[in-house]
């Protein structure tokens, strides 16, 4: 996948996931972005069964393998 989205802007993830951290290259919108901002993995820019696809597994298995750790939040 190797993208996250702020505010409908694709931003590219630098390297892999460690562990609950990931590194995100944010120069696309550097005077907007701040500290606590969030993020989204999968939503509406990419949903989960498109991200699941292109991962080559199952909306099931990245919705189990996503950490409690991390927050969550769910729209209906």
């Amino acid at each position: 996948i190797g993208k996250v989205f702020y505010k409908n802007v694709e931003l590219p993830m630098i390297g892999r996931i460690s562990m609950d951290l990931m590194i995100v290259d944010v120069n696309k919108v550097r005077n907007k972005i701040k500290i606590g901002d969030y993020l989204e993995v999968f939503g509406k820019n990419l949903n989960l069964d498109g991200f699941a696809k292109v991962s080559d597994t199952s909306p099931y298995d990245i919705i189990t393998s996503v950490s409690e750790r991390c927050e969550r939040v769910y729209v209906k």
